[in-house]
């Protein structure tokens, strides 16, 4: 299902694990296993959801398990995987990292859980925009939150991997 005017992408928030619509017991109750089969029909679309996912998993545009988390707005989802080492900064689908959708989808809680973890608030997506600057234009909170910090340096504990680019 494309999500409207972004041509030719999938909606990544249509894929939940009950295939209802709706999650088949208390999101807080799932496990980091649970979470990233949950993604498994997205990524990998071929495979009917039964390809394995891993927390460092790419579907062919780049996309992580982090990217559809952040997608489906599932705070608890995107947590689970942050602590399980998930990659921040991956540059995925036009070249948009997780934190671009957050900012873009105006999920705060999600936003600062990505910053928190080292999202790189300056990385140019493809349309050529970088989350810092959706925020600002966002206006708050989102705008106090990636305005002042340092360019170029992710705020939280982690540097940084090879999956980012600028």
């Amino acid at each position: 299902m494309a999500i409207p005017g972004r041509k030719g992408r999938k909606d990544r928030r249509a894929s939940l694990p009950d295939g209802k619509g709706s999650f088949a017991r208390n999101q807080a109750e799932r496990t980091r296993e649970e979470v990233l089969q949950s993604v498994s029909d997205v990524l990998f679309p071929g495979g009917l959801g039964q390809k394995k996912v891993a927390v460092d998993s790419r579907d062919a545009d780049g996309d992580t398990p982090l990217h559809v988390l952040v997608w489906r707005a599932d705070l608890h989802g995107v947590a689970l995987l942050l602590k399980a080492g998930a990659p921040v900064n991956a540059v995925g689908d036009m070249g948009e990292t997780p934190l671009h959708i957050a900012v873009a989808l105006r999920l705060e809680a999600i936003v600062r859980a990505l910053l928190e973890a080292g999202a790189d608030p300056d990385i140019r997506s493809e349309f050529g925009e970088t989350p810092r600057e959706k925020a600002i234009r966002a206006g708050e909170p989102f705008r106090s939150l990636l305005e002042d910090l340092p360019p170029g340096k992710p705020t939280g504990c982690r540097s940084p991997g090879p999956e980012s680019r600028a």
